[in-house]
Protein backbone atom coordinates (compact mmCIF):
# COMPACT_ATOMS: atom_id res chain seq x y z
CA UNK A 1 0.00 0.00 0.00
CA UNK A 2 0.90 3.17 -0.85
CA UNK A 3 -0.05 7.04 -0.79
CA UNK A 4 0.37 6.93 -4.41
CA UNK A 5 -1.49 10.20 -5.83
CA UNK A 6 -0.50 12.59 -3.12
CA UNK A 7 -2.29 13.80 -0.23
CA UNK A 8 -5.42 15.12 -1.04
CA UNK A 9 -8.38 14.49 0.30
CA UNK A 10 -10.97 12.28 -2.04
CA UNK A 11 -13.98 13.53 -0.12
CA UNK A 12 -16.42 16.03 -1.54
CA UNK A 13 -18.07 18.86 0.78
CA UNK A 14 -21.73 20.05 0.74
CA UNK A 15 -19.97 23.58 1.38
CA UNK A 16 -17.13 25.19 2.75
CA UNK A 17 -18.92 25.12 6.11
CA UNK A 18 -20.74 21.87 6.12
CA UNK A 19 -19.73 18.44 7.52
CA UNK A 20 -18.02 16.23 4.41
CA UNK A 21 -19.92 13.51 2.90
CA UNK A 22 -19.37 10.28 4.49
CA UNK A 23 -19.78 6.95 2.62
CA UNK A 24 -21.44 4.03 4.04
CA UNK A 25 -19.36 1.54 5.21
CA UNK A 26 -21.31 -1.62 4.81
CA UNK A 27 -21.65 -0.49 1.28
CA UNK A 28 -17.95 -1.00 0.87
CA UNK A 29 -17.59 -4.02 1.94
CA UNK A 30 -20.87 -5.02 -0.37
CA UNK A 31 -18.97 -3.73 -3.21
CA UNK A 32 -15.68 -5.56 -2.53
CA UNK A 33 -17.25 -8.59 -1.91
CA UNK A 34 -19.21 -8.38 -5.62
CA UNK A 35 -15.90 -6.58 -7.20
CA UNK A 36 -13.08 -8.27 -5.27
CA UNK A 37 -8.93 -7.69 -6.08
CA UNK A 38 -7.77 -9.99 -8.70
CA UNK A 39 -11.08 -10.68 -10.54
CA UNK A 40 -11.57 -10.15 -14.26
CA UNK A 41 -14.56 -7.62 -15.05
CA UNK A 42 -16.63 -6.27 -17.77
CA UNK A 43 -16.97 -2.55 -17.79
CA UNK A 44 -18.97 0.16 -20.67
CA UNK A 45 -19.11 3.71 -21.14
CA UNK A 46 -22.08 5.89 -20.33
CA UNK A 47 -25.08 3.11 -20.32
CA UNK A 48 -23.56 1.69 -23.72
CA UNK A 49 -24.09 -1.86 -23.22
CA UNK A 50 -23.04 -2.52 -26.66
CA UNK A 51 -19.36 -1.22 -26.30
CA UNK A 52 -18.53 -3.39 -23.14
CA UNK A 53 -14.66 -4.28 -23.03
CA UNK A 54 -13.00 -6.85 -20.30
CA UNK A 55 -10.56 -5.66 -17.59
CA UNK A 56 -9.60 -6.58 -14.24
CA UNK A 57 -9.25 -4.54 -10.51
CA UNK A 58 -6.42 -4.34 -8.97
CA UNK A 59 -6.32 -2.48 -5.90
CA UNK A 60 -8.75 -0.08 -4.20
CA UNK A 61 -8.54 3.32 -3.13
CA UNK A 62 -9.83 4.32 0.39
CA UNK A 63 -9.07 7.72 1.83
CA UNK A 64 -6.70 8.35 -0.34
CA UNK A 65 -4.60 4.77 0.40
CA UNK A 66 -3.81 2.40 -1.84
CA UNK A 67 -4.86 -1.07 -1.38
CA UNK A 68 -3.77 -4.31 -2.96
CA UNK A 69 -4.65 -7.06 -0.59
CA UNK A 70 -7.75 -8.14 1.17
CA UNK A 71 -5.25 -9.07 3.48
CA UNK A 72 -4.81 -5.45 4.63
CA UNK A 73 -8.75 -4.38 5.01
CA UNK A 74 -10.56 -5.56 7.70
CA UNK A 75 -14.21 -4.35 8.57
CA UNK A 76 -16.00 -5.39 12.10
CA UNK A 77 -18.17 -3.64 14.20
CA UNK A 78 -17.86 -1.40 16.84
CA UNK A 79 -20.65 -0.63 19.22
CA UNK A 80 -23.11 -0.86 16.29
CA UNK A 81 -21.24 1.14 14.38
CA UNK A 82 -19.49 -0.46 11.42
CA UNK A 83 -15.53 -0.55 11.35
CA UNK A 84 -12.85 -0.49 8.46
CA UNK A 85 -9.47 -1.16 9.61
CA UNK A 86 -6.71 -0.59 6.47
CA UNK A 87 -3.06 -1.84 6.86
CA UNK A 88 -0.70 1.28 6.12
CA UNK A 89 2.82 1.12 5.88
CA UNK A 90 3.22 -1.44 9.08
CA UNK A 91 0.13 -0.27 11.10
CA UNK A 92 -3.62 -0.51 11.21
CA UNK A 93 -5.73 2.56 10.68
CA UNK A 94 -9.17 2.45 11.83
CA UNK A 95 -11.62 4.45 9.67
CA UNK A 96 -15.21 5.45 11.22
CA UNK A 97 -15.58 7.59 8.66
CA UNK A 98 -14.80 6.76 5.01
CA UNK A 99 -14.38 10.15 2.72
CA UNK A 100 -13.61 8.39 -0.72
CA UNK A 101 -13.87 4.80 -2.42
CA UNK A 102 -12.37 4.05 -5.79
CA UNK A 103 -12.11 0.77 -7.88
CA UNK A 104 -8.59 0.99 -9.79
CA UNK A 105 -8.08 -0.84 -13.07
CA UNK A 106 -5.64 -0.91 -15.92
CA UNK A 107 -6.02 2.17 -18.45
CA UNK A 108 -7.22 -0.35 -21.52
CA UNK A 109 -7.87 2.29 -24.00
CA UNK A 110 -5.01 0.38 -26.50
CA UNK A 111 -8.16 -2.31 -26.60
CA UNK A 112 -10.18 -0.02 -28.38
CA UNK A 113 -7.94 -0.64 -31.75
CA UNK A 114 -9.62 -4.15 -31.60
CA UNK A 115 -13.12 -3.48 -32.06
CA UNK A 116 -14.99 -2.60 -35.35
CA UNK A 117 -14.57 0.87 -36.90
CA UNK A 118 -18.32 1.80 -35.65
CA UNK A 119 -17.91 0.71 -32.64
CA UNK A 120 -14.66 2.66 -32.10
CA UNK A 121 -15.71 5.94 -33.42
CA UNK A 122 -18.32 5.76 -30.47
CA UNK A 123 -15.79 5.46 -28.13
CA UNK A 124 -13.86 7.91 -29.59
CA UNK A 125 -9.89 8.25 -28.02
CA UNK A 126 -10.83 6.87 -24.55
CA UNK A 127 -13.76 6.18 -22.33
CA UNK A 128 -12.10 6.97 -19.33
CA UNK A 129 -12.64 10.84 -19.57
CA UNK A 130 -12.38 12.33 -16.06
CA UNK A 131 -16.24 12.48 -15.06
CA UNK A 132 -17.26 9.88 -17.61
CA UNK A 133 -19.99 7.03 -16.38
CA UNK A 134 -18.57 3.85 -16.73
CA UNK A 135 -20.52 0.81 -15.18
CA UNK A 136 -18.56 -2.28 -14.06
CA UNK A 137 -20.22 -6.28 -14.01
CA UNK A 138 -18.97 -8.51 -11.86
CA UNK A 139 -19.07 -12.33 -12.15
CA UNK A 140 -22.29 -14.54 -11.50
CA UNK A 141 -23.22 -14.52 -7.77
CA UNK A 142 -26.12 -16.23 -5.93
CA UNK A 143 -28.17 -13.07 -6.12
CA UNK A 144 -27.11 -12.22 -10.01
CA UNK A 145 -24.52 -10.23 -11.66
CA UNK A 146 -23.11 -7.68 -9.83
CA UNK A 147 -23.57 -4.25 -11.66
CA UNK A 148 -22.30 -1.00 -9.84
CA UNK A 149 -21.86 2.52 -11.68
CA UNK A 150 -18.71 4.36 -11.22
CA UNK A 151 -17.53 7.58 -12.22
CA UNK A 152 -14.03 8.66 -13.82
CA UNK A 153 -11.96 10.19 -10.99
CA UNK A 154 -8.56 10.81 -12.92
CA UNK A 155 -6.01 8.24 -14.89
CA UNK A 156 -2.45 8.17 -13.50
CA UNK A 157 0.56 5.99 -13.80
CA UNK A 158 1.70 4.34 -10.51
CA UNK A 159 5.16 5.75 -9.12
CA UNK A 160 5.82 2.77 -6.63
CA UNK A 161 4.05 -0.54 -5.66
CA UNK A 162 3.64 -3.48 -7.74
CA UNK A 163 2.17 -1.85 -11.03
CA UNK A 164 5.23 0.74 -10.94
CA UNK A 165 4.77 2.24 -14.63
CA UNK A 166 1.31 1.28 -15.29
CA UNK A 167 -1.15 3.59 -16.02
CA UNK A 168 -4.45 3.11 -14.49
CA UNK A 169 -7.80 4.27 -14.20
CA UNK A 170 -9.56 5.55 -10.54
CA UNK A 171 -13.08 5.03 -10.75
CA UNK A 172 -15.45 5.93 -7.80
CA UNK A 173 -17.92 3.74 -6.75
CA UNK A 174 -21.42 4.79 -6.77
CA UNK A 175 -22.82 2.52 -3.42
CA UNK A 176 -26.12 3.06 -4.23
CA UNK A 177 -26.38 1.92 -7.16
CA UNK A 178 -25.01 -1.88 -6.72
CA UNK A 179 -27.78 -4.27 -8.39
CA UNK A 180 -27.72 -7.94 -8.88
CA UNK A 181 -28.68 -8.12 -12.52
CA UNK A 182 -30.56 -11.58 -13.69
CA UNK A 183 -28.62 -11.93 -17.10
CA UNK A 184 -31.77 -14.40 -17.93
CA UNK A 185 -34.56 -11.63 -17.22
CA UNK A 186 -34.51 -10.95 -21.31
CA UNK A 187 -37.88 -12.71 -22.87
CA UNK A 188 -36.26 -16.67 -22.87
CA UNK A 189 -36.35 -19.12 -25.69
CA UNK A 190 -36.89 -23.19 -25.08
CA UNK A 191 -35.43 -24.96 -27.51
CA UNK A 192 -33.60 -28.64 -28.43
CA UNK A 193 -30.41 -27.84 -30.62
CA UNK A 194 -27.52 -29.86 -30.92
CA UNK A 195 -24.43 -28.00 -30.59
CA UNK A 196 -20.90 -28.55 -29.38
CA UNK A 197 -19.04 -26.38 -26.79
CA UNK A 198 -15.15 -26.13 -25.91
CA UNK A 199 -14.41 -25.09 -22.41
CA UNK A 200 -11.00 -22.88 -21.80
CA UNK A 201 -7.52 -24.00 -23.63
CA UNK A 202 -9.30 -27.71 -24.04
CA UNK A 203 -8.97 -28.74 -27.87
CA UNK A 204 -11.81 -31.59 -27.16
CA UNK A 205 -15.36 -30.23 -27.79
CA UNK A 206 -18.21 -31.65 -25.90
CA UNK A 207 -21.65 -32.70 -27.05
CA UNK A 208 -24.50 -30.70 -26.14
CA UNK A 209 -27.82 -28.86 -26.71
CA UNK A 210 -28.93 -25.84 -26.54
CA UNK A 211 -32.19 -25.88 -24.07
CA UNK A 212 -32.71 -22.13 -22.76
CA UNK A 213 -31.88 -19.03 -24.88
CA UNK A 214 -31.85 -15.02 -23.62
CA UNK A 215 -30.30 -12.09 -25.23
CA UNK A 216 -27.36 -12.60 -22.85
CA UNK A 217 -27.17 -15.87 -22.21
CA UNK A 218 -27.61 -19.87 -23.24
CA UNK A 219 -27.92 -23.16 -21.11
CA UNK A 220 -26.35 -26.05 -22.67
CA UNK A 221 -27.66 -29.43 -21.51
CA UNK A 222 -24.52 -31.75 -21.39
CA UNK A 223 -25.35 -34.90 -23.61
CA UNK A 224 -24.67 -38.33 -22.36
CA UNK A 225 -21.71 -39.66 -22.47
CA UNK A 226 -19.76 -36.22 -22.07
CA UNK A 227 -18.58 -34.83 -19.23
CA UNK A 228 -17.58 -31.76 -18.09
CA UNK A 229 -13.86 -30.77 -17.23
CA UNK A 230 -13.48 -30.49 -13.18
CA UNK A 231 -11.25 -27.22 -13.26
CA UNK A 232 -14.59 -24.95 -14.78
CA UNK A 233 -15.07 -22.13 -12.55
CA UNK A 234 -17.67 -18.75 -12.71
CA UNK A 235 -15.37 -17.06 -15.39
CA UNK A 236 -14.21 -19.68 -17.26
CA UNK A 237 -13.92 -19.02 -21.13
CA UNK A 238 -16.73 -21.16 -23.15
CA UNK A 239 -16.70 -21.59 -26.99
CA UNK A 240 -20.36 -23.00 -28.60
CA UNK A 241 -20.76 -23.60 -32.15
CA UNK A 242 -24.16 -24.34 -33.36
CA UNK A 243 -26.33 -25.05 -36.16
CA UNK A 244 -29.51 -22.49 -36.25
CA UNK A 245 -30.57 -22.75 -40.15
CA UNK A 246 -29.73 -25.59 -42.43
CA UNK A 247 -29.44 -22.94 -45.00
CA UNK A 248 -26.31 -20.68 -42.93
CA UNK A 249 -23.06 -21.21 -41.44
CA UNK A 250 -22.56 -22.81 -38.10
CA UNK A 251 -22.83 -19.89 -35.65
CA UNK A 252 -19.97 -19.83 -33.41
CA UNK A 253 -19.66 -17.93 -29.80
CA UNK A 254 -17.77 -17.19 -26.99
CA UNK A 255 -18.59 -16.25 -23.36
CA UNK A 256 -18.01 -17.06 -19.79
CA UNK A 257 -19.48 -19.33 -18.10
CA UNK A 258 -22.11 -18.10 -15.13
CA UNK A 259 -22.97 -21.26 -13.48
CA UNK A 260 -22.61 -24.89 -13.29
CA UNK A 261 -24.04 -28.22 -12.33
CA UNK A 262 -23.42 -31.48 -13.30
CA UNK A 263 -24.68 -31.85 -16.46
CA UNK A 264 -25.36 -28.32 -17.71
CA UNK A 265 -23.78 -25.08 -18.22
CA UNK A 266 -24.77 -21.15 -18.85
CA UNK A 267 -22.87 -19.13 -20.51
CA UNK A 268 -22.75 -15.36 -21.42
CA UNK A 269 -22.90 -14.40 -25.12
CA UNK A 270 -20.11 -12.01 -25.44
CA UNK A 271 -18.23 -12.39 -28.95
CA UNK A 272 -18.80 -13.84 -31.99
CA UNK A 273 -17.03 -15.17 -34.77
CA UNK A 274 -16.54 -13.08 -38.06
CA UNK A 275 -13.90 -13.45 -40.95
CA UNK A 276 -11.70 -15.80 -38.47
CA UNK A 277 -11.41 -13.13 -35.34
CA UNK A 278 -14.23 -13.11 -32.62
CA UNK A 279 -16.27 -9.83 -32.37
CA UNK A 280 -18.52 -8.18 -29.29
CA UNK A 281 -21.94 -9.10 -30.27
CA UNK A 282 -24.09 -6.14 -31.13
CA UNK A 283 -27.62 -5.89 -30.86
CA UNK A 284 -28.46 -6.55 -34.28
CA UNK A 285 -26.43 -10.44 -34.20
CA UNK A 286 -28.34 -11.14 -30.61
CA UNK A 287 -32.02 -10.50 -32.53
CA UNK A 288 -30.70 -12.13 -35.69
CA UNK A 289 -29.59 -15.39 -33.70
CA UNK A 290 -32.82 -15.37 -31.48
CA UNK A 291 -34.91 -14.71 -34.84
CA UNK A 292 -33.16 -18.21 -36.32
CA UNK A 293 -33.96 -20.07 -32.94
CA UNK A 294 -37.47 -19.23 -33.46
CA UNK A 295 -37.64 -20.44 -36.43
CA UNK A 296 -36.28 -23.82 -35.78
CA UNK A 297 -38.84 -26.87 -35.39
CA UNK A 298 -37.31 -27.26 -31.85
CA UNK A 299 -37.87 -24.40 -30.59
CA UNK A 300 -40.85 -22.71 -28.48
CA UNK A 301 -41.41 -19.56 -27.09
CA UNK A 302 -41.84 -18.79 -23.10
Amino acid sequence: MRRLFGNKSSAKTRDKTSDMEYLDIAGIFDAMQCFPLGKKIRHFPEFQTHLTLDSIIIAYCINNIIVFSHKDIRFDVISDRDVLFVHDNDKEQQFKRVTGFSIIIPDNTDDNSKLDYIRKAEIGRTAFRRGNNITLMAANMDRGIPQIDTTVKKIAILKDSHYKNHKVVLLDAMLDTLVYIDQRQHPRVKTWIPAAVSIADSNNPIRCHCSDFSERSVQLKIDAGNTLPGRITDSTEAIMTVQLDNTLPPVTIKGNILRKNTDAIVVTLDKILKDQKFTSLDMIERLAIKTNLLQHPRTEHV
